[in-house]
């Protein structure tokens, strides 16, 4: 009987000490709701580097149902000797603090084990959900049939309209939802001030008053409003490289505006001989909803499209929007946007 056991133990040295100096011996671990790269690492008693080693999306973004190669020596000899039939000892693992240990998933959805030196700041984990901090310019214009640059001329004389885009700025907030490793949904809470900036030369050309008057002028206009945006959106992500990832999004937003003016100044000259005129200055303001504002729609609604590079943390996009309602009531004119972007993923 004690032959068998020395026999037995002696042959389970032997597999241990095999199974130990082999090259590597890995084992595919099932992500569950909840667990994180740390709690999977401690789960085998392997650091959170090693796993993102052998699985580089894992730097990015863990989700449930993703499946990781763990490079578990530790578990693979415990699998090993427990086929062979040895006891390691009288006491039950149940009892264990290493079984204990196992069994502890963390709730967290970020995490670094900095005080042992595992991981970084540089590598996150990212949980199923996801939020970013967003900010950056926005080069805010209007657009449509009713709104273009050009030359026109009536009864009333002739004017050359040149429109320009408003160099302003937004920022916000974005919850991201993965569905899986490259696919996700979110939306957001953004602030956006947009509007348009215009330069308008007049003169009466051909044409003269009823008073036989002739008169030439500019007027220099500047429309902002700050909107609060919501805007929703469909992604996917591809990893490039090692924390670096690439990403598209598109989807509906919308908007309302909160406040808003139009800012107007320049001249008029009236000629009532080629040897005499008379200029008048003005400035003045107008807020949306009164005087020649009073038809402005302060709600707005349109799609948008996103483009951006993701490097760790941080994240570089340009969005455009293209707004489908109109902006003043019974006239074609609509908001269109384009939005350069620096953030932050939490």
């Amino acid at each position: 009987m004690n032959q068998t056991k020395i026999k037995s133990a002696l042959a389970a040295l032997c597999l241990m000490f095999s199974i130990t100096a082999s090259a590597q011996t890995t084992v595919t671990h099932t992500v569950e709701r909840g667990e994180t790269v740390e709690s999977i690492a401690k789960k085998y008693n392997v650091t959170p580097q090693d796993i993102i080693n052998a699985n580089p999306d894992a730097a990015e973004l863990v989700f449930a149902g993703m499946k990781l190669e763990i490079p578990a020596k530790t578990a693979a000899i415990k699998n090993e000797v427990k086929k062979a039939g040895i006891e390691a000892n009288a006491t039950s693992r149940s009892n264990t603090k290493e079984y204990k240990e196992d069994r502890v998933l963390s709730s967290e959805s970020f995490q670094y084990d900095n005080a042992a030196g595992k991981g970084s700041p540089s590598t996150p984990h990212a949980a199923p959900v996801r939020l970013k901090i967003i900010a950056g310019l926005t080069l805010a214009q209007w657009t449509g049939k009713d709104f273009k640059d050009g030359n026109f001329s009536d009864d009333n004389g002739e004017r050359k309209i040149k429109n320009k885009p408003l160099y302003s700025f937004h920022i916000g907030a974005v919850a991201d939802y993965n569905f899986t490793e490259s696919f996700y949904a979110g939306y957001g809470l953004i602030f956006n001030r947009t509007g348009y900036k215009q330069d308008e030369a007049n003169n009466s050309g051909k044409y003269w008053n009823d008073e036989g008057a002739n008169y030439e002028g500019e007027n220099k206009t500047e429309m902002t409003t700050n909107r609060i945006e919501i805007p929703l959106h469909i992604g996917g992500m591809y990893n490039i490289s090692d924390g670096t990832s690439i990403f598209i999004e598109a989807g509906p937003y919308l908007s309302y505006a909160i406040s808003g003016e139009s800012k107007n100044k320049g001249y008029i000259t009236t000629h009532e001989d080629i040897h005499s005129g008379e200029t008048g200055y003005f400035n003045k303001k107008e807020k949306i909803g009164k005087g020649s504002l009073k038809h402005y729609q302060k709600f707005e609604y349109g799609l948008s499209a996103t483009a951006g590079l993701s490097y760790n943390h941080f994240l570089f996009q340009f969005t455009f929007q293209r707004g489908l309602s109109k902006l003043m009531k019974k006239k074609k004119m609509y908001e269109q946007n384009l939005m350069f972007s620096i953030g932050y993923r939490i």
